[in-house]
């Protein structure tokens, strides 16, 4: 993880400087949300979630989970007396 962090600063050099977001691997995505490595899979491919890959490892930014968390967010309707 050190050496994706240090990539990315790097990266971030020939740009504005931003603060660098901790980014999160595949497996604590799937721990996290209790869904299957093909879910994420889906999310990847059909644009749903964005993905970083660095050295063949893929990564997600916290805040983008929570994105679409939220944009996937339902809201219920009161029940019918």
């Amino acid at each position: 993880m050190r050496e994706c962090i240090l990539y990315l600063r790097v990266k971030q050099a020939a740009g504005p400087l931003k603060p660098l977001e901790d980014l999160i691997d595949k497996q604590i995505v799937l721990q996290t949300l209790h869904i299957s490595d093909r879910t994420l899979q889906n999310w990847r491919s059909t644009g749903k979630l964005p993905f970083y890959k660095v050295g063949g490892k893929i990564f997600y930014k916290q805040s983008e989970i929570e994105q679409m968390l939220e944009a996937s967010r339902t809201h219920l309707l009161p029940a019918k007396k």
